[in-house]
């Protein structure tokens, strides 16, 4: 009898007491990625591939899935076969992160890469491919989106800088406008004539949730520096008191400060989307509480009768901080209960359950749905948000004021566009499009550029083509090292086609891919119809029909219906 160890020992379940090397391993991966993506070539419904009795995921498929992993026996343990699909397991969750991947890298396809695991393109700089300094040191490249959004960001980051200054640096006595504090004042009054020039050239249609968030901290800011600019022309204790309410009015622009840096991240896909929930929310609680204040308002009435029914009104003030603060939890029934017991206590209780139970549960209800469908379009939210961000540009530049003050930002993009310009020289050079090779992909040996590749220029190029070379003979010499480890790979593809679902076939047609056998089964049976009319015809100028041979054309087109069916 053979022991656990035995049973599992090398030796007895792989021929020669080693697995498929790392090699055979990217072979075997390739292999069932290339089915993958034939077997699944569009979105199809998750249930259409779950399914038990799957029309997409069938036993062919399973088939030829062994099939990848290569070898010879059939599977049979002690076979080479047994040997390159006891990988199949690890190759297959390879493939999963390859297609996840692909999901991050392009969104455009999220779902379908999402379901294994063109759209619009833009315009590329026409000298992205030239290796001068001075076409990329242009302040036209301020233009590009990318580089607009890190200078947002990094303005940001100053006017909080500054704003942080200013509120730390705070003295007793009443001190002179500093550097710090002119920085920031400039920089808000350049904002605020930006809003205006903005809101007079496009006009209400620019008003949106996050442009009146901006422009409240803006008002804010705006009043604080006012009161400044009060205290310094004044005397006396007046001079003191409005230099208190300056700070004191623009301490209450911090939370607002702070989250306006979510506005410039917006570029990586959870935190725009995010906004995009916090943008619907905001809109669905205006619902919510102009139903509150109707609510509101007619308990506020009935209090106040309440109050007034001995004729005087002592508790108005009383009753309407008891009715807001019941929104955060912080009134209670003692707030009311000495008022016309027991009739303001009963319209209390009433008031209550209408507040927490309804509408704080209609309120959670907008927010859950809210949330929900922006989320479950995630991708369509970011895409919406990006494009939004890629069509606000600088319409005319100032040459050479933008030269000056932009010469940091310009040698970045310098810089940061020499280094692609030297992929892009490759790619042409190799015939690809000017935006690949981006991204190193662990499924493609042929793909990637590394920036910091020896030599420049065409040296560099060949450089990396003799790269690539030596990683495909190595990749072919490791496969070569089983005989039987290998596939016919155009067999294999041409058995991939015969199985593959006709969704293209189909979607050329207008109709479902489920119904494309179908269809091809009629057109076969008219064409099959066709004949026997064309033949019957020619028949019939030939000579007379005979009772006969109506019969015989009839019986052959029985024929012809039963044998097709």
């Amino acid at each position: 009898m053979i022991s656990d160890e035995e049973g599992l020992s090398p030796d007895r379940l792989f021929p020669d007491g080693q697995c498929a090397n790392s090699r055979q391993t990217l072979r075997i991966a390739l292999n069932l990625k290339t089915l993958i993506d034939q077997v699944v070539p569009t979105v199809f419904p998750e249930k259409d591939i779950t399914d038990s009795h799957s029309p997409v995921l069938n036993r062919k498929v399973i088939d030829l899935t062994y099939r990848a992993a290569g070898g010879a026996g059939g599977g049979k343990q002690g076979t080479s076969s047994y040997k390159y699909r006891s990988c199949l397991v690890f190759c297959l969750l390879k493939v999963t992160g390859w297609y996840w991947q692909q999901a991050d890298y392009e969104l455009s396809d999220n779902k379908l890469y999402s379901l294994r695991a063109d759209p619009h393109s833009y315009v590329l700089y026409k000298g992205v491919a030239s290796s001068k300094i001075r076409t990329h040191f242009d302040p036209e490249r301020i233009k590009t989106p990318a580089y607009q959004n890190k200078l947002e960001i990094f303005f940001s980051f100053f006017y909080l800088a500054l704003y942080t200054i200013i509120l730390n640096t705070n003295q007793v006595q009443t001190t002179p406008v500093d550097m710090f504090e002119s920085l920031f004042y400039v920089s808000t009054l350049g904002a605020v004539l930006d809003e205006m020039v903005k809101l007079y050239h496009v006009g209400r249609n620019y008003m949106g949730f996050w442009n009146v968030f901006n422009d409240t901290m803006y008002g804010i800011i705006t009043v604080a520096i006012g009161f400044r600019f009060t205290s310094l022309s004044s005397q006396g204790d007046l001079k003191d008191h409005y230099d208190e309410m300056s700070f004191r009015i623009l301490s209450c622009a911090a939370p607002l400060m702070w989250s306006r840096l979510l506005l410039y991240l917006d570029a990586q896909q959870f935190v725009g989307a995010m906004l995009v929930v916090i943008k619907t929310m905001m809109k669905e609680s205006l619902l919510f509480f102009v139903l509150f204040a109707v609510v509101v308002l007619g308990f506020l009435q009935g209090f106040l009768g309440l109050d007034a029914s001995d004729g005087k009104s002592q508790a108005t003030k009383k009753i309407l901080v008891s009715l807001i603060n019941a929104v955060i939890g912080e009134a209670g029934l003692k707030d009311v209960l000495d008022l016309v017991p027991p009739y303001a206590s009963v319209l209390y209780y009433i008031y209550s359950f209408v507040l927490t139970v309804i509408l704080m549960n209609i309120l959670i209800a907008l927010y859950s749905t809210s949330y929900a469908a922006i989320v479950e379009n995630a991708t369509d939210e970011y895409f919406a948000l990006v494009a939004q961000k890629t069509l606000r540009s600088y319409k005319t530049l100032n040459h050479y004021v933008m030269l000056l003050i932009y010469s940091p930002m310009l040698i970045y993009i310098t810089v940061d566009e020499l280094s692609n310009a030297r992929r892009i020289q490759y790619n042409r050079f190799k015939g690809f499009p000017d935006d690949a090779n981006e991204v190193n992909t662990e499924w493609d040996l042929t793909d990637g550029f590394d920036d910091d590749q020896d030599g420049s220029g065409w040296e560099g190029i060949r450089n990396r083509s003799m790269e690539i070379n030596q990683v495909v003979q190595d990749q072919r010499a490791a496969e070569a090292e089983d005989p039987e480890f290998s596939i016919d790979l155009n067999k294999f593809n041409k058995d991939i086609q015969k199985l593959v679902q006709p969704v293209m076939k189909a979607s050329e047609m207008g109709i479902k891919w489920e119904l494309f056998d179908l269809y091809k089964k009629f057109d076969q049976l008219t064409e099959l119809v066709t004949v026997v009319v064309e033949e019957n015809k020619a028949l019939k100028e030939k000579e007379p029909r005979t009772p006969e041979r109506s019969n015989g054309m009839t019986l052959l087109f029985h024929f012809c219906f039963i044998h097709f069916v």
